[in-house]
């Protein structure tokens, strides 16, 4: 988080053949830290998707990953918080996920919650 806790808010635009860009308006918030979490290794925890922002501050050197359920089945917009200065166009090309690893994924989300 920035010295001030001001950050830029982003929306995720989709775009045919998966050209998305997350551009802003200019719009800063100042950001307010209500929970902390420490998750010890293997286990895992959820954030509510509406209007709850999270900064992981995973160590570097160490692996995590984060599975985010981002798509128009399930909204049409997201937003995003950026430590930015400008207001600039940030550009992804968003990649399908192939069949192998949506399978690998549910068996892993399934384990883990003793489904």
């Amino acid at each position: 988080m920035t010295e001030n806790n001001l950050l830029r808010l982003y929306e995720t635009r989709r775009n045919p053949g998966g050209n998305d860009q997350l551009v802003t308006d200019g719009t800063i918030v100042r950001v307010t830290p209500i929970q902390e979490r420490n998750i010890s290794e293997g286990n895992f925890h959820t954030i509510e998707a509406i209007d709850v922002y999270h900064k992981p501050t995973t160590p570097f050197e160490q692996l995590a990953a984060t599975l985010v359920l981002d798509s128009p089945a399930f909204t049409n917009t997201t937003h995003v918080l950026l430590d930015n200065n400008e207001s600039v166009t940030v550009e992804r090309q968003r990649k399908p996920l192939e069949r192998e690893s949506i399978e690998i994924a549910k068996e892993q989300l399934k384990e883990a919650l003793g489904l």
